[in-house]
């Protein structure tokens, strides 16, 4: 996103941003073509690639950019004064807000269905969860988590939980991502006793 500071200022750069990152949540990124984004942004195909050389970089732009936005988000919620489930709720409140913005098409695209994306894909979980194993450091070091669980542990099992949703079946058994990673954050954080 570095390399993209001097145009993000410029009106129509921030108007193919915009543009490009309605169409991928509502169509997933497959799907939209660079023409037209250019069509709804009211820009040209030079102004276009102007900015950006291709569809996959202007794709990497805007998924760093809700990543880091998310990011922010995430760290104002951990610096509260609050409980410790208290910072749990909200984060699980805050992920599931993004999560339900989703179209299926994009999580699929998200999920590693489109191979250009692959890497950068893998490079912005591994910064999810290096920030996720940092705020359960913290945690424990605070007494919330108990201190008899590795967080690395923790970290490994969340990841893994994750990489369930690539899996055909657990895609067949939820009606939704949306409602998969509702579940699964609600078993990882609770378990299965009533709250």
């Amino acid at each position: 996103m570095k390399r993209y500071q001097l145009s993000e200022k410029n009106p129509k750069f921030i108007k193919i941003v915009q543009t490009a990152e309605q169409l991928f949540m509502r169509f997933g990124i497959r799907r939209v073509t660079v023409e037209e984004i250019c069509r709804k942004a009211s820009v040209s195909k030079m102004t276009f690639y102007k900015h950006f050389p291709n569809k996959i970089e202007l794709s990497k732009y805007v998924i760093g950019k809700i990543f880091s936005e998310a990011l922010e988000k995430f760290e104002k919620i951990t610096a509260e004064q609050i409980p410790f489930t208290e910072k749990i709720n909200r984060i699980i409140r805050l992920k599931m807000e993004y999560v339900e913005s989703y179209s299926e098409e994009f999580i699929s695209d998200w999920l590693g269905n489109y191979p250009e994306l692959k890497e950068f894909f893998a490079q912005k979980n591994e910064e999810s969860l290096k920030w996720t194993m940092n705020f359960f450091k913290k945690a424990q070091e605070r007494g919330e988590i108990r201190d008899d669980i590795r967080v690395e542990f923790l970290n490994y099992m969340l990841n893994k939980l994750l990489e369930l949703s690539k899996d055909e079946r657990s895609r067949e058994i939820f009606p939704n991502y949306a409602y998969f990673v509702q579940q699964l954050l609600n078993l990882f954080f609770y378990g299965i006793i009533p709250r």
